[in-house]
């Protein structure tokens, strides 16, 4: 004959924050340990012979019978009473998906919960898993709401450049109205070369096209300037011994328009009207020599950066389209690509030929800090920035700063205008770097 103790040998005892018990099998307890993971419950110790559940039992008896593996049946409440229920197991950490899958609920009574608290059921969503099913729930007023939820700019860049974007997801973006965030911008910057190479994979096609029109939102780059890089990086591919890249480089500009571009006539020179003596007064030195010379649209960054990355003593010219004349100098070494030149005590930014009839004149910043920033080699967007001061851009107007006077000594008193007629946009039409020795 068996004791009466022997009856509670496959038992365990669940003690609840009411002061209520509940006897149970062992057997259930791994069910119980598996469907409590994700939940405010998952800390529970599941050793002990009585085992605490931090929930009063009748309040919370419909989460209990959850994680017990016990069918509820939603069917037999009143409509009113399942939103409630349906809201109460949420409010235990269930994750949405498995919320619908236990409860059965049906798409009716869905909606009507989507009507009084959306935001919930999106929250509930941890894995992001019932994006189609909330859309058919939720009205059309709501559908972008829950698309921008689970649209990932991260997630979709990576199978941009996976080329496992289609024109659906294209069109279904662009129709949001999603703006690119800094993150994006920099993600795009960090793979530059793999999102040209998954565009001219597509070619001249519907979806090619798309794809590059995503690109533009991400680096304003034109047509001429990305045909002009899709070159240079096919150069590089058949360097690097890429030929399927090579080739469909190669077809890839054949088969676009050909367009024309900016070039310097042979008696092109930009020092005409400037005086070189007072460049080497400045600078402390008696020669110069120019390294680099190039119209805006006919520069390669590669080359920009090897003509400059390593050496000191360089100024770099600008010449903007309103014939405003402006530049940096820096001493010190240049370091390579995505870099900041730092505390240069020789860095000054100047003006030579201005609207503000001023003479040419020297800026020293206000203390020593970042100076000159060199961008990486395969960057589309920008050629050079100077901290405090100006950034030239490849494809789009160039900026100056409307902070000028916060990082540099303005003894003019003019501000940024000192520089160029329109600060916050204006063209650039050349650069040059000079080297002083």
């Amino acid at each position: 004959m068996l004791s009466d103790s022997s009856l509670f040998q496959s038992k365990i005892l669940l003690h609840y924050s009411d002061n209520s018990n509940e006897i149970i099998d062992r057997v259930e307890i791994e069910k119980m340990k598996k469907r409590c993971i994700g939940t405010k419950f998952e800390q529970i110790n599941w050793n002990n012979d009585i085992i605490e559940i931090p929930s009063p039992k009748i309040p919370g008896k419909y989460f209990i019978k959850y994680i017990r593996n016990i069918p509820m049946y939603f069917q037999w409440f009143t409509q009113q009473k399942q939103i409630d229920l349906f809201f109460e197991i949420l409010k235990f950490g269930i994750d949405l998906k498995e919320a619908i899958a236990y409860t059965k609920i049906e798409n009716n009574i869905l909606k009507m919960i989507t009507t009084i608290d959306l935001g919930a059921l999106i929250d509930a969503d941890r894995t992001k898993s019932c994006e189609n099913l909330l859309i058919s729930a939720v009205g059309l007023q709501d559908q972008n709401k829950v698309i921008r939820f689970y649209y990932n700019e991260t997630t979709f860049l990576n199978s941009f450049v996976a080329g496992n974007v289609d024109e659906h997801s294209l069109d279904r973006r662009k129709a949001l109205n999603i703006i690119p965030t800094h993150l994006g911008k920099q993600f795009v910057n960090r793979n530059m070369p793999q999102m040209v190479a998954a565009i001219i994979r597509k070619g001249k096609t519907s979806l090619g096209h798309k794809m590059f029109e995503l690109f533009q939102e991400y680096t304003n780059i034109s047509i001429e300037l990305f045909i002009k890089n899709v070159q240079m990086l096919g150069e590089r591919w058949k360097n690097e011994g890429n030929t399927e890249l090579a080739s469909l480089a190669l077809t890839y500009c054949e088969s676009s328009q050909s367009l024309p571009t900016m070039s310097i006539s042979s008696d092109f020179n930009s020092l005409t009207n400037i005086d070189t003596e007072l460049l080497k007064r400045w600078t402390g030195m008696r020669n110069f020599r120019i390294i680099f010379e190039k119209t805006i649209g006919d520069i390669d960054l590669v080359q920009f950066n090897q003509a400059i990355c390593g050496r000191k003593n360089m100024m770099i010219i600008v010449f903007a389209e309103d014939g405003s004349v402006f530049g940096s100098y820096s001493s010190i070494d240049i370091p390579q690509p995505l870099n900041w030149i730092k505390k240069d005590a020789g860095h000054f930014i100047f003006t030579l030929i201005n609207h503000q009839s001023v003479q040419p004149t020297r800026f020293y910043p206000l203390k020593l800090g970042n100076s000159v920033y060199i961008f990486q080699n395969d960057y589309m967007i920008s050629v050079v920035a100077i901290q405090g001061a100006f950034k030239i851009n490849l494809r789009s107007e160039s900026t100056f700063s409307s902070r000028f006077s916060n990082y540099y000594n303005d003894s003019v008193g003019q501000g940024s205008s000192i520089f160029v007629k329109n600060p916050e946009k204006f063209i650039v039409k050349s650069l040059m770097v000079l080297e002083f020795y």
